[in-house]
């Protein structure tokens, strides 16, 4: 399941699915972090779940743990400058980050955690 808050993006992301043909993939609008809690049409069964440099690791992972179930792994796309900060804070933030280039030479990282 791909969710994107923005009506915009969904069309987009539905048009991309169409034009591959990819029969398992569902698009679908949410918004996660919606105050007062949990959207109930989303259920948490996923292995893992990834969020595209939206959100800190911290949010990241209290939203993500909605998604996935017990021992799942929660993703997070960060910058070069987002992962040096957060692995200068140290045991703040409990995970492992990776760290690789694009093909244009910029920097990127990932940020993972189990819960």
């Amino acid at each position: 399941n791909l969710m994107e808050p923005r009506l915009r993006r969904v069309a987009f992301l539905n048009e991309a699915v169409r034009y591959m043909g990819l029969a398992n993939v569902r698009v679908m609008q949410i918004r996660l972090e919606r105050p007062g809690g949990k959207d109930t049409s989303v259920s948490v069964d996923y292995d893992e779940a990834v969020s595209r440099a939206t959100f800190s690791p911290d949010t990241w992972s209290a939203l993500g743990s909605r998604l996935v179930r017990a021992g799942g792994i929660v993703w997070g796309m960060l910058s070069r400058k987002q992962a040096s900060q957060l692995i200068a804070e140290g045991p703040k933030v409990s995970g492992s980050f990776y760290h690789y280039a694009l093909p244009d030479g910029r920097q990127r990282s990932l940020w993972k955690t189990v819960l």
